[in-house]
């Protein structure tokens, strides 16, 4: 981080790249727009959190009923995977013409992302179960339900808990985003501000903090998988 935070100095002051601001630049916009991005990085946060907390446990729960179930993991796992090439920002067109430019367009939007990613990548826990765990449970007399509960359960709970956190991560990046359209508060709006005002402090100070709430809640959920999930390492 240093390293980095010493080239993007000699860059700036050097002008080896152009419009670039220098991190002390960056740091006096912070200071003296304290007040606006702190009530942009909650409105940021907010339509982030709440986004995921929508999406992610729908995709939990899903990725769980195709564990569960081979009958639904047949009738899901193609329309994940047809839909999963899809960017999600070419979504947005859509959610406009659905939902307009209101805010429960923005955080279906985010809510949406979290649930692709969350179901994608807890199939792929799925699939990656060692059918030996399978055959050694029903070998040792497990009931289906408890094979399930003991075996299945615990060895894609990782991988699971792996979307969850790349789906928080990136609900950030989804609300900026769906910030850029319409919105009149949260860090894209500030970004854009700046950004048709050519002040680039502002947009540079914008990614920043928005890069940091996405590594604080990065954070907090591998602190909390760590409690939820001891026997991983």
């Amino acid at each position: 981080m240093v390293a980095f935070v010493g080239f993007w100095f000699v860059c700036a002051e050097r002008h080896i790249i152009d419009y670039l601001p220098s991190p002390t630049a960056v740091l006096f916009t912070m200071g003296h727009d304290w007040q606006a991005l702190l009530v942009d990085a909650l409105a940021t946060s907010s339509r982030a959190i709440v986004g995921f907390l929508i999406g992610a446990p729908v995709g939990v729960f899903l990725a769980l009923a195709m564990a569960w179930r081979p009958g639904i993991r047949d009738f899901l796992d193609p329309l994940v995977r047809g839909l999963r090439p899809v960017p999600l920002l070419a979504l947005i067109p859509l959610f406009i013409l659905w939902f307009g430019l209101s805010e429960a367009g923005r955080v279906l939007f985010v809510a949406t992302g979290c649930l692709f990613l969350t179901v994608v990548i807890a199939i792929e826990a799925i699939h990656n179960v060692p059918q030996i765990y399978l055959r050694s449970g029903s070998s040792l007399g497990a009931k289906e339900f408890d094979l399930y509960r003991r075996v299945v359960l615990p060895a894609i709970l990782p991988g699971i808990f792996g979307g969850t956190r790349v789906a928080l991560t990136t609900s950030f990046q989804l609300t900026i985003a769906a910030e850029f359209l319409g919105a009149q508060t949260g860090l894209g709006f500030y970004l854009t501000q700046g950004a048709v005002a050519y002040r680039m402090s502002e947009m540079i100070a914008a990614v920043v903090i928005v890069s940091l709430l996405a590594v604080a809640a990065d954070v907090a959920a591998r602190r909390g998988g760590g409690v939820l999930m001891p026997w991983v390492d």
